[in-house]
């Protein structure tokens, strides 16, 4: 029975590391839409165009604004960090494994095992929910801020073609 909650504990792990490294892509996303929005800025001067574009970017700002602060909340906790919970030293089941064999109960040492394995399995997968939770919110916040700078884009390359006609 102790294999079964091993794999779920060392699944929430993986899990963790997963999640870690899911922030990864949305933030050079948010730094490639933030590089698309100053190189734009940058050349536009029709200040009709600008006011549009302004309009934009604003609302593009807000949406960036909310993935940054479920991609914070996923990664970082907003800096309060994730505390998740780990099994002790091996050294200390040393320990405690020699003074259970030493009473002949090596039954209750599996049973005291299983459970803190168990323990820190079920604490580490609601870390983990809730962290998948703001990942996925932030990715929903991405995907406007995407749909956002495509039209921000468009405008741009179709003010561009009116100014040369």
């Amino acid at each position: 029975m102790i294999e079964f909650y091993k794999e779920f504990y060392f699944k929430e792990l993986s899990v963790k590391t997963q999640l870690n490294d899911g922030v990864n892509i949305p933030v050079i996303i948010l730094t490639g839409i933030v590089s698309l929005h100053v190189f734009i800025y940058s050349t536009v001067s029709n200040p009709n165009i600008t006011i549009l574009l302004n309009c934009v970017a604003f609302i593009n700002f807000f949406s960036v604004l909310v993935a940054i602060w479920y991609l914070g909340k996923s990664y970082t906790n907003l800096g309060k960090a994730h505390s998740y919970k780990e099994l002790t030293t091996m050294s200390s089941y040393l320990n405690v494994y020699a003074e259970y064999e030493k009473e002949k109960n090596k039954k209750e040492f599996e049973y005291n095992l299983t459970r803190e394995i168990a323990d820190c399995a079920s604490h580490n997968f609601e870390i983990n929910r809730k962290r998948t939770e703001d990942l996925a919110r932030a990715k929903n916040a991405l995907f406007v801020s995407i749909a956002l700078s495509v039209f921000f884009s468009i405008v741009y390359i179709l003010s561009l073609i009116i100014i040369k006609n």
